[in-house]
């Protein structure tokens, strides 16, 4: 999967029973993919439904990354209203946002909130939608191609894939 990361934008679903590890296959997925990047500047987006599985990804991801990654990683939490505040860090980074703190980011009138929206989409090489049968809704899909653009590979998970995925 890394290697068909680096070829260019792509879209990939992956397809696992609830509880088979998801979230963790997709994790040393990125880890290998942050590892191997010669970018100086590469920002992974995780966009998930809940809190819930908004902290159990940068949990995850801090957890793997702690005892795998080669160098440092800025991991934002973005979700449940939270407000960031710094100027957006240079290097790589793991942003983990809500699909409502991601659509509110894109469509506020707050500049900067809106600056952050617009660092984050620059440097974006990739973004996750967890639970990926659920992101149909408009809005969903509004901040899935907002943060993908054209120069993001996007991957879908999903216990239940069908027509409702991404």
């Amino acid at each position: 999967a890394v290697s068909l990361l680096q070829a260019g934008p792509s879209r990939f679903l992956i397809h696992m029973p609830t509880g088979s590890g998801k979230t963790r296959t997709t994790m040393e997925i990125l880890i290998d993919h942050l590892r191997s990047s010669l970018e100086p500047d590469v920002t992974v987006v995780w966009l998930a439904h809940s809190e819930e599985l908004c902290d159990q990804a940068a949990g995850t991801f801090e957890d793997l990354w702690q005892k795998q990654g080669s160098r440092h990683v800025s991991v934002l939490r973005l979700w449940g209203g939270t407000r960031y505040t710094d100027p957006f860090p240079k290097g790589l980074n793991f942003v983990v946002t809500s699909f409502a703190t991601a659509y509110n980011m894109l469509s506020s009138e707050n500049s900067a909130q809106f600056e952050l929206f617009l660092a984050i989409k620059r440097q974006t090489k990739l973004v996750v939608v967890d639970e990926a049968h659920q992101s149909t809704a408009p809005t969903y899909q509004a901040a899935i191609e907002l943060f993908a653009g054209r120069n993001a590979s996007t991957i879908g998970l999903t216990a239940t894939p069908g027509r409702h995925t991404i």
